[in-house]
């Protein structure tokens, strides 16, 4: 029997987390688009990837921000990196690292982890 294996993808908003799974997925299965913040909370979708079961975790974008919906999405999104079996860290190499992704890679260093460099 084989056990369902949990993936987080986590990083800071409009990394590509959102399209990423899209495109594991190749199927338009969560919102997208070019402004920041459009996940809010953690979206978990069963996928079966060569006869192994995975749960995607599709989380908010983790950023300090005064917004308490947001806030409470980057907290949920936070717990998920101690329950996740995998970690996909998302960074965007169109900018340069910030705080916060400095923050998610120390916080993912002890985890499995997948760090992908998304955009060119």
């Amino acid at each position: 029997e084989n056990k369902e294996i949990t993936i987080a993808i986590v990083g800071r908003p409009n990394a590509g987390k959102s399209t990423l799974i899209n495109t594991l997925l190749q199927d338009e299965r969560v919102i997208t688009g070019s402004e920041a913040g459009i996940t809010r909370d953690a979206i978990a979708i069963k996928w079966k990837y060569k006869g192994q079961d995975i749960k995607l975790i599709d989380t908010a974008g983790i950023r300090k921000t005064d917004n308490i919906v947001e806030q409470i999405g980057v907290n949920r999104s936070l717990s998920l990196i101690d329950k996740a079996d995998l970690i996909i860290l998302v960074l965007n190499n169109n900018e340069k690292l910030t705080e916060d992704d400095y923050k998610l890679l120390d916080s993912t260093n002890d985890k499995k982890r997948i760090i992908f460099i998304n955009k060119k």
